[in-house]
Order: C-alpha cells, then sequence, then structure tokens
C-alpha cells in the first residue's frame, strides 16, 4: 500500500490546477483496495476546502501541500504570513490524522458511520481479493473526457498551468491532430548532490529529445499502439519541472525498481508490440533500434556480468583476454574506452552533473546490470515458458529518519540481505581479491613482464575495485544499520573464494 498522505498530496496538487474546475476531475484507481486510503480522500476533501482557495489567494507554488510546507519561505507579508501558518497548522493535524489511523489500521467511528463508502469493506476484502475504487478505463467513461492526465500516486504536480501547456499541443492547428499524448520525463525532488543512485537521468532528459518511455512498460505500449495508427507523441521538458516524485533512499528499492520496469520491457519486446513489429514500415529503423535500447536491457547484463567475472578469474590464472600494449589492435580497445568516458563526462558535465555523480552513476550501471536486469531476464523467460507468472512487487516510497539521514549524507543504504546484495557484494570481493593476486605475483615474484600482456585486464580490475569501494565499506568498515548485513559478508567471501578456485584451462 502506498503512503496515504503521498497519495492525498498529488491528488491536492492536481485538484488545485489553474484550470476551470467544472472541466477538471480526478480519479484514483487504488490496486490495493485499502480502506485507509479511502479515508485520507475524505481528509483531503475536507481540506481542500481550505486548501485551494489559499493557493489561488496567494499564487502557491508547488500544490502539493507537503512540498510547499517543506520549503523554505522567506514571510514578509503579514496577511500572507498569519494565513500561511493557519494552513500549515491544518495540514499538519491532518497528517497527524491520517498517520495515526495507518498506524493503529483502523479508521475512527465517527468517520466510518458518517461515510457510507467504508460498507465496502469488510472482513473478506483483502489486498488480492478486493473492489477497486475506480478503475482507468471506467474513468474515461464517467468523465467523458477527450483528455486524461495519468499520474502515480507519487508524482505531484509542480506547475500549475501544466494543463493549459499540454492543451497548447493538442489544440495546434498544423499538428494538433497528429499528436496522441505528450509526454514528460520522470523527475525526483529528492535526489542528492551526488545523485547517489543514478536516479536523475539528467542526461536522458535532456539529451534523448525523443525519448521512449523509460520507466512505465504500459504506457510505451499505449504509444506503440498509437504509433501503429498513425499518431504521434510528443516529448515535453519544460523549464519548471511539471511533475516531481520522491526518488528511492536504498538500494534494495532502486534494485526491485530497475527489475521491475526491465522485465515489463523485455515483455514488451516479445509482444506483438516490439518495435520491429508493429513499428514496420511506420517508423524508421533508427527509431525501432532506439526503443530497443530500453526494451533490451534484460540482456544486456549477461556481457556485463562476463565483463565482471571472467577477466577477473583469468586475471587469477594469468591468461590474457586482452591485445598486448605493442599490439596495434591495442588500439580499438584502448580508443573505445577512452571515447565511451570522455564522451559520457561530456554529456554529464553539460547538463549541470558533478564528475562525481557520473562516477556514482557508473557504479550503480554495474549493480544494476548484474542483478535487477538479470534477474528481470530470468522471469521474463520463465514467463514466456509458461513456468510462472508476472508478479507485481512494491517499492517503499518513504523510510525511516535514520534511512533519510544516510540518504542525504550519501551513504549506501545496503540494509536488508536479499540475492541481489549478495551478488553484489560477492562480485566485488571477486575483483578484489583478482587484484590483490595479481599486484601480489608482480610485487613478490617480480613478475614484471606480464603486465604487458595483462596490462587492460589489471585496469579493468582496478576500475571495478575503485567503483566497488562502497561496498568495501558496507561489508568491512561501517557499523550503521545501514552495512551489510553479517549474513552477506559471509556467503559472499565463501562464493568468491569458491570461485576464485575454479581451475581454467
Amino acid at each position: 500500500m502506498e503512503p496515504p498522505t503521498l497519495v492525498i498530496n498529488t491528488i491536492l496538487s492536481v485538484i488545485s490546477y489553474n484550470y476551470p474546475p467544472e472541466k477538471l476531475s480526478v480519479y484514483l484507481s487504488d490496486d490495493g483496495g485499502s480502506e485507509l486510503t479511502f479515508y485520507a480522500l475524505i481528509e483531503a476533501s475536507n481540506f481542500s476546502k481550505h486548501w485551494i482557495p489559499f493557493c489561488k489567494k496567494f499564487n502557491i507554488k508547488p500544490r502539493s501541500p507537503g512540498a510547499y510546507f517543506a520549503q523554505q519561505i522567506d514571510v514578509q507579508n503579514i496577511t500572507y504570513a498569519q494565513e500561511w501558518l493557519a494552513m500549515k497548522n491544518l495540514y499538519e493535524e491532518m497528517e497527524d490524522r491520517i498517520n495515526s489511523a495507518v498506524k493503529m489500521g483502523t479508521i475512527p467511528k465517527e468517520t466510518r458511520d458518517q461515510h457510507k463508502g467504508f460498507s465496502e469493506w469488510n472482513s473478506k476484502v483483502t489486498k488480492q481479493d478486493h473492489q477497486s475504487i475506480v478503475q482507468i478505463r471506467v474513468s474515461s467513461k464517467i468523465s467523458n473526457a477527450p483528455i486524461i492526465l495519468n499520474l502515480d500516486c507519487d508524482m505531484y504536480a509542480n506547475d500549475v498551468d501544466t494543463i493549459r501547456e499540454i492543451l497548447c499541443f493538442f489544440m495546434d492547428e498544423k499538428r494538433g491532430h497528429e499528436i496522441s499524448f505528450v509526454q514528460f520525463p520522470q523527475q525526483y525532488n529528492n535526489i542528492t548532490k551526488n545523485d547517489i543512485y543514478a536516479g536523475s537521468y539528467s542526461v536522458t532528459n535532456n539529451v534523448d529529445m525523443v525519448q521512449p518511455c523509460i520507466v512505465a512498460p504500459d504506457v510505451s505500449i499505449e504509444e506503440r499502439v498509437f504509433v501503429e495508427r498513425g499518431w504521434k507523441s510528443l516529448y515535453y521538458n519544460p523549464d519548471r519541472k511539471a511533475f516531481l516524485g520522491v526518488g528511492p533512499t536504498t538500494l534494495d528499492t532502486v534494485l526491485i525498481q530497475h527489475k521491475r520496469w526491465s522485465e515489463g520491457m523485455f515483455q514488451i519486446f516479445f509482444s506483438k508490440y516490439c518495435p520491429f513489429i508493429c513499428g514496420q514500415g511506420k517508423i524508421k529503423f533508427g527509431a525501432q533500434m532506439g526503443y530497443c535500447i530500453y526494451l533490451l536491457w534484460a540482456p544486456i547484463s549477461f556481457p556485463t556480468l562476463y565483463y565482471v567475472i571472467v577477466p577477473s578469474l583469468c586475471l587469477l590464472h594469468g591468461i590474457s583476454l586482452f591485445p598486448q600494449v605493442k599490439s596495434i589492435w591495442f588500439l580499438p580497445f584502448a580508443y573505445v574506452f577512452v571515447a565511451r568516458n570522455v564522451g559520457s563526462i561530456a554529456e554529464a558535465l553539460s547538463c549541470g552533473v558533478t564528475l562525481k555523480a557520473w562516477w556514482n552513476w557508473q557504479r550503480m550501471w554495474v549493480i544494476q546490470r548484474t542483478t535487477s536486469f538479470f534477474f528481470g531476464f530470468i522471469d521474463t523467460i520463465s514467463r514466456q515458458l509458461g513456468l510462472s507468472e508476472t508478479t507485481f512487487v512494491l517499492t517503499t516510497k518513504v523510510g525511516t529518519e535514520d534511512v533519510l539521514k544516510r540518504y542525504r549524507q550519501e551513504f549506501i543504504e545496503f540494509g536488508s540481505p536479499t540475492i541481489m546484495l549478495t551478488i553484489v557484494a560477492t562480485l566485488a570481493l571477486l575483483n578484489l581479491f583478482s587484484l590483490i593476486g595479481e599486484i601480489r605475483k608482480i610485487v613478490l615474484d617480480f613478475e614484471f613482464k606480464v603486465l604487458d600482456q595483462l596490462i587492460m585486464q589489471v585496469i579493468l580490475e582496478l576500475l571495478l575495485v575503485l567503483i566497488n569501494i562502497p561496498v568495501y565499506q558496507g561489508l568491512f568498515i561501517r557499523n550503521d544499520e545501514g552495512r551489510i548485513p553479517s549474513s552477506v559478508l559471509f556467503k559472499s567471501i565463501v562464493l568468491a573464494s569458491l570461485a576464485c578456485l575454479i581451475p581454467i584451462i
């Protein structure tokens, strides 16, 4: 279940748009079937009678009360200051009532008796077996609206004029009839300075002007349907971010989220909506390949696993995989390595990203591909073979104060002893053992000649070890609750040691 206060902040931000209220209808599709969410909506409905006039009177931005009151505001107008304080107190009182109900797991009796809607819930209703409040397709028929704005529960409206801006595209005299939908980038309001979990997508949002949907496979399917019918989509990234959400604050949440995305997009690749099928003859081959950059996230895990594992094992046994430095074939490898990284750094810096943030991206690039994408591949293939069914794993949108404090300090929150965390730790230790073993040979056995043959593998292992420094800190140095659990430490040492003993011919 999504945190009810998160849901109502999104709803309050949407119903406060600068748009005629008689033309705006808001519907909630609640997959969790929670009466607590229903109770939060009742509270939000009452609060909105004060909040919306306050927003319009003082032209408040943003109109998510949680985001607005979290800002540092210099209040100079006495009238505004008084009303601001009164509104803040109303919001906090509402928030306390909702959080108290969530904590107790029950709705206040007086509220339950006042609203007949609570009769929909009884002892037989569960999260798996319930009557959803409203489904999206039903919403479209109830409202009879020609245009629908589809939002996730944690993506609040950050710009009060977004609807008017969107309508400009649909009402354009020359191209309006061709546009099927307008797509905005996914952006978060809690990204740290150096983007510890690589969640800002700064380069993608600013460089990819025609960007496939990288976070919502269901919307990606709709886009291909529209393309098949000859309609077009439009990517819009305004200066003031139109929507802002809450980014993951733990590694486990990030990995689960990316597993879900990679799995969903890989399923699209196997469906009739694959760009090479539904896009044939309708969009250019280059655009079809552009979509597949994202749809094939899952199988990309295998070449990444190869480069993380095989060179390490070969280095331990003195087996060279790359050309010698003096060979002319060394140049293509060196060129690709330098060009790729220099180009990537230049893109990041041009988008206002710090160099440390770029480095954090490389770490998450490796971790996600060797865990999330790998399991996304396995689950998708299992589903295609009829061995399993698709499941939807929820991710946590809020964390404890200790977790948030470590997140703001940019410490990776390793947390629970999951199989994906075990893989991360095992691969990091394998790279470390390999590099230490090679350094020992060079220093103690004076095998300097091997550097000419193995220099590329040594550099690769050195980079992987440097990338994994936070993992080693979580294994051996940190003593806070966000460290890697001792059970994972034990298993990863055993697995990495066994891998080092594998004979390679």
